[in-house]
């Protein structure tokens, strides 16, 4: 049975952290950070807390940290217009619900507002990769410019990840990213992930990756935590012909692969976590307003393979096909 600790808000480099007074049941784990980022409108927090914090926390002291963004006027796109939409009112409407959400239940937690400009500006010749192929380019642009934002909070989680570890005065054993929209679907099998982490220092779900790595969720060696959180943009602004090089074994198509072949050339060793471990899906709200899990109908084979079960009884949930 889970001790319950009393909370004191500290103030460290200028903003508010709250955390968890430890107690004698938390003493001597090891400390996992995790970092979600994406849209405060989009943000779910059942799936992650059930199935990957608390999951976490019967080895670790998780300590959470958000960057999050409001008033995006440009949202999530998906290639299927009629169901990728951006909530206009989401669950937890303000910064506020989501600290009072969570309050009291792990570690450290910190909640933060990216401010984003207008829309990045976008490397020309990765319009095709990040937006899309044969899409019209005003799709593109706001395509490839998610994508870029998700990339920009990245160096945030880096700076609070520097900072949390300085406010301990201690290092993590594992750092986790995921997005904000991402829901886990089942109990993640951390032991085994763990596992798997002393061989490779990047890990991925093998659903929907498309041939390179997928963003939904990853879990990353702590030592490998810069080179995992900078070497996208770093790619894409300062490095693109090593990235798009027409002779690499893997050819950049997509996000998804453009992804792979940055961390390829950062030297991290990346593996595949098959469902049964591993298994994230994004949620959106339909134009109606219902909930609904997105799934890429190039996912259902290894949903189907991996788990022998009917997706739509999984999720529990409406699901559109993308």
């Amino acid at each position: 049975m889970r001790m319950f600790c009393s909370w004191t808000g500290a103030r460290a480099y200028g903003r508010l952290i709250y955390r968890r007074e430890v107690s004698p049941t938390l003493q001597g784990k090891k400390r996992a950070f995790v970092c979600i980022t994406g849209q405060l409108q989009n943000l779910e927090l059942d799936g992650k807390t059930n199935n990957l914090f608390q999951v976490m926390e019967s080895t670790h002291e998780v300590d959470l940290a958000f960057v999050l963004w409001t008033g995006d006027r440009n949202p999530v796109v998906s290639r299927s217009q009629k169901v990728a939409t951006s909530l206009a009112k989401g669950v937890y409407p303000t910064f506020d619900h989501v600290r009072h959400r969570l309050l009291g239940k792990f570690g450290l937690l910190q909640v933060k507002k990216m401010i984003l400009p207008e829309m990045p500006t976008v490397n020309q010749r990765f319009l095709d990769i990040l937006g899309g192929a044969g899409e019209n380019q005003s799709l593109q642009m706001r395509r490839s410019g998610n994508h870029i934002k998700q990339w920009s909070a990245y160096f945030q989680c880096l700076d609070m990840l520097d900072e949390f570890e300085e406010f301990l005065a201690s290092r993590y054993d594992v750092v986790v990213r995921t997005r904000a929209d991402t829901h886990v679907v089942f109990p993640v099998n951390f032991p085994r992930i763990l596992l798997h982490l002393q061989k490779q220092v990047l890990l991925v779900q093998e659903c929907d990756a498309q041939d390179g790595v997928n963003d939904k969720i990853a879990i990353v060696a702590r030592d490998f935590a810069v080179e995992y959180f900078t070497t996208p943009l770093v790619q894409l602004y300062l490095r693109p012909e090593d990235t798009i090089n027409a002779s690499a074994p893997i050819q950049v198509k997509n996000p998804e692969t453009f992804l792979r072949r940055s961390y390829e050339i950062a030297g991290l060793n990346f593996g595949y976590m098959d469902t049964k471990t591993l298994f994230a899906v994004s949620v959106r709200r339909t134009p109606s307003g219902e909930s609904c899990t997105l799934i890429p109908r190039r996912s259902l084979p290894c949903l189907f393979k991996q788990l022998d079960l009917v997706v739509s009884q999984v999720m529990q949930k409406k699901v559109c096909l993308t």
